[in-house]
């Protein structure tokens, strides 16, 4: 399955709505171990450019039907900019009053 089909969001999709399409995945309904991999692994890839450069190639060459990304792709340096967090992906704890 596409990563972009597993998180929900579009081939062009920036980086807020990858995490925001991960978030939402993790927390739709019951999500089991296998599906939660899927959703993290797709997240992993997707939120790093360099990572997402080499997927989307990958996906030319093995499905050259595909609508390809056109444009600038962002550069980041590795190791400059913090990488991003899916933070709110748990549940907190309910304190009894």
């Amino acid at each position: 399955m596409d990563h972009y089909e597993v998180i929900g969001v579009a081939r062009t999709a920036s980086i807020t709505d990858i995490n925001a399409g991960a978030r939402d995945a993790l927390w739709a309904g019951k999500v089991d171990q296998t599906r939660t991999r899927q959703i993290l692994n797709a997240w992993f890839t997707l939120r790093d450019p360099q990572r997402r450069r080499a997927y989307d190639q990958q996906l030319i060459v093995e499905a050259p039907g595909l609508p390809t990304v056109t444009g600038p792709q962002p550069t980041v340096p590795v190791g400059t900019a913090p990488a991003p967090t899916l933070r709110g992906t748990h549940r907190q704890p309910r304190h009894r009053a």
